[in-house]
């Protein structure tokens, strides 16, 4: 008898260990509503809650892991709001009614042409392709709009090169060129992050006419401009690394490169 009562105590251990190992599970699934939800530690999304955002694509995902600064109640009206904007945004149909369209973050809807779609402009995830918030009129070329910087150029689907926004990079020659597919994976933000750096060391770097004062300047991140000498006599100064001839610039100047370079020959040697 005390056998088969211990039997039966250690058969309910592990149905409580079971139980209370997939109540995390229970809640998120059986939450009532946003605040539930977060409250939990779970997710919230597309009016549902979850275990984690690592289960959500292509809508946006709230939870506490997010928003360490908000509680429940302040992440749960940010949901909303975006869930207002959203609706508000997918009732319109054409460009004109889309573009006056207010909403909760201050600016206007945008106008997706290639799909014929109103949206907010909530996240990079759905900049790819959008236009500015006005309408074109006839010829207008969208991505030759004045006024544009490198964020909105790129969000429109079109490259951005030597300060000013371009149709694609084929008709760049001779200056870096950045498309919303020129890094995949990393977004618009850090694409113009990028861009800003290069632009801004080739604006420090560029003017310089001898080598002494090109080497002695630094880029941004504190390395130092690179000068360019070609057999024909041609130098200028650079931002460093191969240029699109495969011309390779020095951070030394006179009878220092070419020592350098000779001891260079002995660097397998420990």
């Amino acid at each position: 008898m005390f056998r088969i009562n211990k039997v039966i105590a250690l058969l309910a251990l592990v149905a409580s260990n079971g139980a209370s190992a997939e109540s995390p599970l229970l809640q998120c699934r059986g939450a009532q509503g946003c605040g539930d939800c977060i409250t939990n530690g779970c997710a919230w999304a597309n009016g549902e809650c979850f275990d984690s955002c690592s289960q959500i694509a292509d809508v946006s995902c709230y939870s506490q892991a997010f928003n360490v600064n908000l509680n429940s109640g302040q992440i749960c009206e940010l949901a909303t709001q975006e869930a207002g904007d959203i609706d508000a945004c997918s009732a319109k149909t054409d460009c004109a009614g889309c573009t006056s369209t207010k909403v909760s973050y201050g600016g206007n809807c945008y106008w997706h042409p290639e799909v014929a779609a109103c949206k907010p402009l909530v996240s990079d995830a759905w900049t790819t392709g959008v236009t500015a918030d006005h309408c074109l009129g006839e010829g207008e070329d969208l991505c030759r709009q004045g006024g544009q910087d490198c964020y909105s150029c790129l969000g429109n689907g079109c490259a951005w090169a030597g300060g000013s926004c371009e149709r694609d990079c084929s008709i760049i020659a001779d200056a870096s060129c950045f498309t919303d597919t020129s890094f995949p994976f990393i977004g618009v933000t850090k694409i113009c992050e990028i861009a800003s750096e290069i632009e801004f060391n080739q604006a420090i770097c560029g003017p310089f006419t001898t080598c002494e004062s090109c080497t002695s300047t630094k880029k941004k991140n504190g390395s130092s401009c690179e000068w360019y000498t070609l057999a024909t006599g041609q130098a200028w100064c650079g931002t460093g690394g191969g240029d699109m001839d495969g011309n390779v610039g020095s951070k030394t100047c006179g009878w220092q490169r070419p020592f350098l370079q000779f001891l260079d020959t002995f660097k397998f040697f420990p």
